[in-house]
């Protein structure tokens, strides 16, 4: 008996993202991994800082000179 894998892909144009990825395979088992809880919008700013402590450095102006 052949071995029938299949993959299915849910793509949101919107988002431009996978949202939903089946992939079933009778030798590994299913797998399927889902987005789920979509925040659209900025993200936190505190999400982008540096931790305290660290020091940020920008090598790009460091290569201009």
């Amino acid at each position: 008996r052949a071995i029938e894998v299949t993959n299915e892909l849910w793509i949101s144009p919107d988002l431009r993202i996978i949202v939903r990825h089946l992939h079933d395979d009778p030798r590994t088992g299913t797998e399927a991994t889902n987005v789920t809880d979509v925040i659209r919008g900025d993200p936190d700013p505190s999400l982008f800082q540096a931790p305290e402590g660290y020091d940020v450095v920008d090598h790009r102006a460091q290569n201009r000179q």
